[in-house]
């Protein structure tokens, strides 16, 4: 898969050895999903297939990924959000919404949150708060109304009766990966799995992910603390350093564990040791394996192969 990559101020793609198969043209790029990837050029945003082809036209001051061969945009001249399709074609528009995957769509209408399919049609007259996605598989999803989370059946929509599979009492959720999701309490975060049991102690000022599974670590902040340590979440141990953020990129059944600290980026291995010591002072996962770092004005990719690393510049 194309990987974006700048060169003298425009961004183009490169393939995995380095070769530029979409020449630097754009003002931004971003990565490719469903085949597809969101450019901006003379400051308009439209959407590209891997050949170079623009299959959404530069109308667009914002547009989201694509994601079951759908995403959504703002246009340039209106202040509504449109449901798109991966050939361009315009189907449904809205407020303010975005795409639950599986062909649904989280909308904001006059009085709250529906679900819709990509063309707008409600799934039913119910309406929430907040709409936070998918819960194990596509069967469950996660809503708000009267300030109260329920996990509710896919094929029911109801709040009400024996469609609420779970309640939550919580402040504040962030949506569930993996089946565990960060939550907030008294102003204090937390992780908890799909019951409501707690797996990480709901005491810390901010708990972050470090990739799209929350099964290992997670980030944690403590009152005061300068930056995050890393929370086991089986043992429950905290791990003795402080970093200013982190990711996970994992393959081939392997973690790497990229870490800031004094703003410089170091790769470590899953036993947390040292792999890659001060790569760059910039550093964003692009793909599940690749890592576009940058250092001093130079743009490398480091792209991993369970615990190998292998660099790839331009």
């Amino acid at each position: 898969m194309p990987l974006p990559f700048p060169k003298s101020h425009k961004w183009g793609y490169v393939d995995e050895s380095g070769i530029f198969c979409i020449p630097p043209q754009y003002d931004s790029a971003g990565t490719f999903n469903d085949g597809r990837a969101v450019v901006a050029h003379n400051g308009a945003k439209g959407v590209i297939d891997t050949a170079n082809k623009v299959v959404v036209p530069f109308e667009y001051s914002d547009i989201t990924d694509f994601v079951d061969g759908f995403a959504m945009g703002k246009r340039e001249n209106g202040s509504s959000w449109v449901v798109v399709d991966e050939n361009g074609t315009l189907l449904a528009s809205c407020e303010w919404g975005w795409n639950l995957g599986s062909g649904m769509f989280a909308m904001l209408r006059s009085d709250g949150y529906v679900v819709t399919d990509a063309k707008g049609a409600a799934a039913s007259d119910s309406c929430y708060e907040d709409v936070l996605g998918f819960v194990g598989g596509d069967r469950q999803m996660l809503h708000c109304r009267r300030n109260s989370f329920f996990c509710i059946e896919k094929l029911q929509w109801a709040v009400d009766g024996h469609s609420v599979v779970q309640k939550f009492d919580f402040d504040l959720m962030y949506g569930f990966c993996n089946g565990r999701s960060i939550v907030c309490k008294n102003n204090r975060e937390g992780v908890v799995d799909l019951e409501g049991n707690v797996v990480v102690p709901i005491v810390f000022d901010e708990v972050q992910r470090i990739d799209d599974t929350i099964e290992r670590f997670v980030l944690v902040k403590k009152s005061g603390a300068d930056g995050f340590c890393f929370f086991e979440i089986d043992t429950g141990r905290v791990l003795d350093f402080v970093v200013e953020d982190a990711f996970c990129v994992s393959s081939c059944g392997e973690s790497l564990y990229w870490i800031l600290q004094n703003g410089m980026w170091s790769v470590l291995d899953s036993d947390f040791h040292v792999r890659v010591q001060h790569v760059g002072d910039f550093a964003e996962q692009m793909t599940e394996t690749a890592v576009l770092v940058g250092r001093f004005g130079s743009w490398k990719y480091y792209i991993s192969s369970g615990l190998a690393l292998r660099c790839v510049p331009s």
